[in-house]
Formats: C-alpha cells, sequence, structure tokens
C-alpha cells in the first residue's frame, strides 16, 4: 500500500435481539410514567414534603405484587405511610430522650417498631394509666363534700 492509499472498512453489522430491544423500550415507558407521577401537581402545588413519592412507591409495588394499584390508592398508602413514619420517629425520639440523648440511634427505631408491632403493650399502659386515673377520681369523689347533696 502506497503512502496515499486509503483503507477502506467495510461495516460492520449491527444485530439487534428483540428481547433486548422489548425490555429496553418497556424500561423507557416505565421511567416517562415514573417521571410524570414525580411531576405530581398535588405535590408541586402545596410545596409539602412528603416521605415517599409517587413514582417511588409506583416501583416499590410493581416489584412487590403482580397486581395492579390505582393511583387514589397509592395516595391513600402515601398519607398512611407518612402516619406510620410520623409514629415511630416521634416515639424514636421518646426512646432517645429516655437514654438521655438528643439524637436519634437506631436502637431508637427499633424499640419504636418493636412497640409497634406488639400495641398490647400500648394497650396495657394505657389500661393501667385508665386504672390509676379510676383510683384518683374514686378518692377525689369520697372526700368531696358535695357527694351529700341530693339529685332530683
Amino acid at each position: 500500500m502506497g503512502a496515499n492509499e486509503e483503507i477502506v472498512k467495510e461495516p460492520k453489522t449491527l444485530h439487534l435481539d428483540a428481547d433486548i430491544v422489548n425490555d429496553e423500550a418497556n424500561e423507557y415507558i416505565a421511567q416517562l410514567d415514573e417521571s410524570v407521577e414525580h411531576n405530581d401537581p398535588e405535590e408541586q402545588e402545596t410545596g409539602e414534603i412528603r416521605v415517599t413519592r409517587l413514582g417511588t412507591l409506583s416501583t416499590f409495588i410493581k416489584n412487590q405484587v403482580d397486581s395492579r394499584i390505582s393511583t387514589k390508592a397509592k395516595l391513600l398508602l402515601m398519607d398512611q405511610l407518612e402516619q406510620l413514619t410520623i409514629i415511630m420517629i416521634k416515639r424514636a425520639d421518646e426512646y432517645s430522650k429516655i437514654r438521655g440523648r438528643q439524637t436519634i440511634y437506631d436502637v431508637d427505631l427499633e424499640s419504636a417498631y418493636e412497640e409497634l408491632l406488639q400495641p398490647h403493650v400500648f394497650v396495657d399502659q394505657v389500661v393501667q394509666t385508665l386504672e390509676k386515673q379510676k383510683e384518683e377520681l374514686q378518692i377525689l369523689a369520697k372526700s368531696s363534700l358535695l357527694r351529700h347533696m341530693e339529685v332530683e
């Protein structure tokens, strides 16, 4: 070959696997759906800070079950998750303060979670408090001068 001769290469043939193309297309469509859900107008209007986003929740649900879930059901689930998060974080905050700390650690969240999973502990605490209040009210009633008044 001389200095002026060009080397001409044959273009490589690109073979596409239909399954890969379909998977990529489905993933792209899912991302588009998710981006639409991330632009939730309600979130943008209120400026609320949410624990999770609609698109993230949708992806999570799709990975857990084969069934579909309506947008209204997703919004309800988001609200319920936020309520549970508030309950957990407030109880974990109480545990951290009981333990003499200003910082919530994983042990505090674990304690709050265990308590949440065992509602009978909470119910027992409420019953004990009510019994104590009942006793206090009975003592108060017995010592009241108004108990001697007749009621018609």
